[in-house]
């Protein structure tokens, strides 16, 4: 198997742009006006398109080798069998509404001159641009019933692999693309994969104070504290990142502030890369001078960093 972690991002942030694209794809078959270059941009053969990445993702993570056990691998095997049979039911749209589009005009125009030979011909084109008609309409009925099938095994393999926060964060920044799939919305999703929402949200915003995205974090953890508005551990993380946001706005008396409430809420010790990060900053305001910062701002950093200092030698 591939590296689970990073490859199932990339394969929930496909899955979730092919549905999307063929929401509103097939939304203009119903109108007339679906068009072969379309389908061919959404189902191809190379990784400009997201449907044919998300077959090659799920080949490279949920394919066995001959070393593993398929059976040991639960729903990522399904999932691949189901990714593949949508891909290439797929490409059998794309064939029959290119039989639609370009053969049918061609053969039409010749109805009117063709000798007795030919309509002979003719007729046969008509017979198969007739059966190619109605394949296209199961293939289309077909794929529909496919994705919902993929995104109900997408949902499984989420559960199964225990995702953590950088899934719940391409779940929280897709929202409106997940809820297309999952339209009982993202909170029973997250409360699917992760025991509750609260939880979901909660590590989206751990991934991105991992990644420093100090801004980003506060939107979900706004969302866990308002469905979990107990749990100290959110309030203590939302403090950290309010801290480290203000430092780099050079606001350092807010930034003073909401680190000593991060430190009083108990578990900044469990986080030696924050701990590290904050005590940087600290000690850059500690280093200002008395008309650059006020005193008392400048006495609680230094009296802040001490005690990180500690938990960073420890």
């Amino acid at each position: 198997m591939g590296d689970l972690r990073s490859g199932l991002v990339n394969i929930i942030r496909d899955f979730l742009a092919v549905h999307d694209r063929a929401n509103r794809l097939f939304g203009r078959r119903g109108e007339g006006e679906l068009r072969f270059e379309e389908v061919r941009s959404w189902v191809g053969e190379d990784s400009r398109s997201a449907l044919f990445r998300l077959k090659e993702a799920c080949h490279a993570i949920f394919r066995p080798s001959e070393e593993d056990d398929a059976l040991d691998m639960k729903g990522g095997t399904l999932l691949d069998l189901a990714v593949g049979s949508l891909f290439h039911e797929a490409m059998k749209l794309r064939e029959n509404l290119y039989q639609q589009e370009r053969y049918g005009p061609r053969v039409r125009a010749f109805q009117g001159s063709a000798d007795p030979e030919t309509r002979e011909l003719l007729a046969e084109f008509e017979k198969n641009l007739s059966l190619s008609a109605q394949r296209l309409e199961e293939s289309v009925a077909e794929v529909q019933v496919l994705l919902e099938q993929t995104g109900k095994q997408l949902r499984r393999v989420m559960v199964e692999s225990a995702a953590d926060g950088i899934t719940a964060r391409s779940l929280c920044e897709n929202q409106e693309a997940a809820e297309a799939v999952y339209p009982e919305g993202l909170d029973s999703l997250l409360h699917s994969i992760f025991g509750d929402a609260a939880t979901g949200y909660f590590n989206a915003a751990i991934s991105y104070l991992e990644s420093a995205y100090y801004a980003e974090a506060l939107g979900p953890l706004a969302e866990a504290h308002r469905r979990a508005p107990a749990r100290v551990e959110i309030q203590g993380v939302a403090a950290y990142a309010q801290g480290m946001l203000a430092f780099f706005s050079r606001d350092y008396g807010g930034s003073v502030k909401f680190l000593a409430q991060w430190v009083e809420a108990g578990d900044c010790g469990t986080k030696p890369e924050w701990v590290n990060q904050a005590l940087a900053a600290l000690l850059h305001v500690e280093s200002l001078r008395p008309e650059e910062e006020g005193r008392d701002v400048i006495a609680a950093a230094a009296a802040l960093s001490s005690h990180l200092k500690t938990l960073s030698s420890g």
